[in-house]
């Protein structure tokens, strides 16, 4: 089992993938239908990395939570195909555009709800070793 630190670490690091990952997708335009797919590319990606640290800090999330990050996982990789099956079968559909800035919206707002849910956390979580300050007192004692 790892210790407290190491997961604390782990979560560390995916948060700080995750939020280059917002920070993308908030720049993407859901004009650009390759760059919606791309972000959510990325983004069930990072969902796949996200388990082991979701799992890792399972002693903090409510069991409900990681299903519910699973579940949501699992729609938007079916709303990916669908956008990617219409831009295949028909590239001048006028729904493409509507389809693509939905998800879009979708993306981004799972991506700041995983931030709240799992990455903000980090901060009542982090652990520190602060070093006690040094007294006149250190100078005299033998080690």
């Amino acid at each position: 089992m790892k210790s407290e630190a190491a997961i604390v670490e782990l979560l560390q690091q995916g948060a700080e993938e995750h939020r280059i990952l917002l920070a993308r997708g908030e720049r993407t335009s859901s004009d650009n239908v390759t760059a919606v797919l791309n972000l959510g590319s990325a983004v069930l990606l990072h969902g796949v990395l996200e388990r082991s640290h979701v799992y890792a800090a399972n002693q903090y999330l409510a069991g409900a939570a990681i299903e519910q990050f699973t579940a949501d996982h699992a729609c938007l990789a079916g709303d990916l195909a669908l956008l990617e099956d219409l831009r295949q079968s028909d590239p001048e559909s006028q729904d493409l555009a509507a389809l693509s800035a939905a998800l879009l919206e979708r993306l981004l707002k799972h991506l700041e709800r995983d931030e709240r849910t799992l990455y903000q956390p980090l901060e009542r979580l982090r652990v520190v070793e602060q070093p006690r300050p040094a007294t006149a007192g250190d100078a005299d004692r033998e080690d």
